[in-house]
């Protein structure tokens, strides 16, 4: 049984939230025993539907925490390749008439059971996924100003102004990245609500 290891410098690579939609996709492990693989993913559709392949028993799939960080991610699929092997083992797929349809035996079953349970208490230990004005909450607004406090262990405190520049803005985010990766942090948009927070002083005035 191949694992399908999630590489690159994603922190949290099945935290996806399309534009428009107010929440994150789900996430799965699945398991293909015609393959002999197993992957990870976000769900792709909005709406979160079920495949073709998972729908006839071909595939089988198993939520996951999607703030799962790609180490984690790594781990969680390497603890489940046994009884993935397992399942495979007791897996087969038959001709309905209409679809291939795919069975398991009960030692298979037990087995699609525990990598259930696995999956599900299998929760992240980083810092997770936060919206930029969730995290930055203790963000001090003055009149025609933002403070942002770097580093909660020092008195690093930015200040945006009306008229700080972008590169400016830029350094701030780097200095912000580098404290959220300190815990495993992701923060959506940072850069985005570094700019709205200039706006917003520049609109004050």
């Amino acid at each position: 049984m191949n694992i399908e290891r999630i590489e690159g410098d994603t922190l949290h690579p099945l935290y996806v939230q399309y534009s428009g939609q107010y929440r994150p996709q789900t996430a799965h492990v699945e398991i293909d025993p015609e393959d002999m693989t197993i992957s990870a993913a976000a769900d792709s559709e909005i709406g979160n539907s079920v495949s073709a392949l998972v729908w006839h028993g071909r595939v089988q799939s198993y939520t996951v925490d999607n703030r799962l960080t790609a180490v984690e991610v790594n781990d969680l699929m390497a603890e489940i390749q046994p009884l993935a092997e397992r399942l495979a083992a007791g897996y087969n797929c038959e001709w309905n008439g209409s679809n291939w349809v795919g069975s398991l035996t009960d030692d298979a079953l037990e087995a699609d059971g525990e990598i259930t349970e696995i999956c599900y208490h299998t929760q992240t230990s980083s810092g997770g996924v936060w919206e930029p004005g969730d995290w930055l909450a203790g963000c001090i607004h003055g009149r025609n100003t933002a403070r942002i406090q770097i580093d909660a262990g020092s008195r690093n405190t930015c200040v945006i102004t009306p008229k700080t520049q972008d590169w400016r803005l830029e350094r701030i985010a780097i200095a912000l990245e580098t404290v959220a990766a300190w815990d495993e942090i992701t923060v959506l948009g940072l850069r985005e609500y570094l700019y709205y927070l200039r706006s917003e002083a520049q609109a004050s005035i």
